[in-house]
């Protein structure tokens, strides 16, 4: 990455990590945030949750959709502009939107399920489904999946801009160490500077054994000279008559 692609980055996973750790109840507490680029991932933010996850709250969720957009969020703020880094981050929060409103029932639009669809299978074909509701609810359930996402998008808009000086902090410190942990981002949040020192994790290399090598260098050896000039080899076979 040139150092452009380096400093949207930065403040991309910088506005996640930090709108998460604003919102976060203690449930989902950042755990690491990197810049260094993975398969199709230019960076990415890691929460380590303090529980194995059996339920969803609304709350919650709309906590979640919010860190979503914060990548975007901090774009915007910093470049005057967006990019199409954001594009796995809106399927994530538009998904979780929906479920909200079709399968949990946590909007106005009631307790029900939307969208169940019903697949017959006729003479070995799999049918598409068909919607079980009317295209003016499908229009009202596009509504207010819109409505969540750009509520949360708005509020993420505006805890960055009120830390806005700790965003730029965190992302100069991912600029310089490429990855930090989860404390350094609290310390950024609280004290407006990272505290802990930086951990860098190297993974040693097995080193190679000389003595076993050796072992088996002189027995292979002392088995050459047993077998006389025919170093590896069998001693050949007498030629017929």
């Amino acid at each position: 990455m040139d150092d452009e692609d380096r400093k949207i980055t930065a403040y991309h996973e910088a506005g996640h990590a930090l709108v998460q750790a604003v919102v976060d109840d203690g449930h989902m507490p950042v755990h690491k945030v990197t810049i260094i680029p993975r398969g199709q991932s230019l960076g990415s933010t890691m929460f380590m949750p303090k529980k194995d996850l059996l339920n969803h709250s609304k709350r919650r969720l709309l906590n979640q959709i919010c860190c979503g957009m914060g990548g975007r969020s901090a774009e915007e703020i910093v470049m005057g502009d967006i990019t199409s880094g954001a594009s796995g981050d809106i399927r994530m929060v538009t998904t979780t939107a929906r479920h909200m409103v079709c399968d949990w029932g946590m909007t106005e639009l009631g307790p029900i399920a939307y969208g169940e669809s019903q697949s017959h299978a006729y003479m070995g074909t799999v049918g598409a489904g068909a919607k079980n509701y009317s295209e003016e609810t499908a229009q009202k359930i596009d509504q207010v999946i819109h409505d969540i996402v750009q509520e949360q998008y708005i509020r993420s808009l505006q805890i960055l801009n009120e830390h806005r000086a700790a965003l730029d902090t965190m992302a100069e410190a991912l600029l310089e160490h490429e990855t930090i942990d989860g404390n350094h981002v609290n310390e950024i949040l609280e004290f407006g500077e990272m505290r802990s020192p930086i951990i860098k994790r190297v993974i040693a290399e097995p080193e190679p054994e000389p003595d076993a090598v050796d072992d088996e260098t002189e027995s292979q050896a002392e088995e050459d000279d047993d077998k006389g000039d025919l170093s590896g080899e069998e001693a050949p076979a007498p030629s017929p008559a």
